[in-house]
């Protein structure tokens, strides 16, 4: 059987308890985890972005052919790389050179790098008499297993 004060004593202690201040509910809990997990998303953001960035520079070779209906004692030939793509042994905006042609196909492989894909390209330029032609060439980042077809003037 309790003590006869036992019921007396349970209600003072319950009473004390209440009048005591209550510790504040942790209300920056929730704030401070969505922060942290916004942190850890764009540290993860930035660290895929800076990979991809690291993958968008390649090295490929460029096959041109230049289809000649007839021997051509003298033809120009004209490459302007685009912004962010670099002709490998070339510093220059423009190469150009003249060199004859043999009646039929005639192959050139350029060794191209590219640093970008915005206007990543070249121009090709064949001219010979009063015949001009120009194509835009565009490069594309090539699979790991993919050859680059040749392109035709």
């Amino acid at each position: 059987m309790p003590a006869a004060d036992f019921r007396q004593k349970v209600i003072s202690e319950a009473l004390l308890y209440q009048r005591q201040p209550q510790p504040e509910p942790k209300r920056w809990l929730l704030p401070s985890a969505s922060a942290f997990a916004a942190l850890l998303l764009m540290a993860v953001a930035v660290i895929f972005n800076s990979q991809q960035a690291a993958d968008i520079t390649w090295q490929q070779n460029v096959a041109l052919v230049f289809n000649a209906p007839a021997d051509i004692e003298s033809a120009t030939i004209e490459i302007r790389p685009g912004k962010g793509v670099l002709l490998t042994g070339y510093d220059e905006p423009v190469i150009r050179w003249q060199t004859p042609l043999q009646q039929g196909s005639n192959r050139l492989t350029l060794p191209v790098s590219v640093h970008s894909v915005s206007n990543g390209g070249l121009t090709v330029t064949l001219s010979y008499g009063q015949s001009h032609k120009e194509i835009q060439v565009n490069l594309d980042h090539p699979a790991a297993d993919a050859t680059m077809p040749a392109r035709a003037i």
